[in-house]
């Protein structure tokens, strides 16, 4: 007997008004367009030493693209106001190089349940699919030299 498809959470679109959210309340996918959707989760750093709280922690957002077949992973640190701490960073995977197919997977089951469309999954391998543009890191910022 086939298990249907995986439970997924999906989380409303930053823009929308709905006051503090937690880590947890912004932590699941959400549709970008008809090709994309990220998958955004926190984790907990550090924890605060007389206090239960988290004071330190870090948001993981992977943008998966269908249309360019790549994972845009960006991780950033946040303080406890969750105030972006230092630069984030971000690596550019091509689906072929994903070590996690079955994260392609859900992402694809995700993006098609929040009413996005995708190419159908067995329309390409997940092993093969290749790009059609060239894919580099972002570039770092160039700055003027002291005199």
């Amino acid at each position: 007997m086939a298990a249907g498809p995986k439970k997924l959470k999906m989380v409303e679109a930053f823009d929308k008004a709905v006051g503090m959210r937690t880590g947890e309340q912004q932590s699941g996918y959400e549709k970008v367009d008809d090709m994309r959707v990220v998958e955004r989760y926190f984790h907990p750093i550090l924890w605060g030493r007389f206090e239960a709280a988290v004071t330190t922690q870090s948001v993981t957002t992977t943008l998966y693209d269908f249309k360019s077949f790549t994972a845009h992973v960006t991780t950033m640190t946040l303080d406890k106001s969750f105030t972006l701490q230092g630069a984030p960073s971000t690596t550019i995977i091509p689906f072929r190089d994903f070590d996690n197919k079955q994260a392609i997977r859900d992402a694809h089951q995700a993006l098609t349940q929040l009413g996005g469309e995708p190419p159908a999954l067995e329309q390409f391998s997940l092993d093969d699919v290749s790009t059609k543009i060239s894919l580099s890191a972002p570039k770092t910022a160039q700055f003027g030299k002291k005199p």
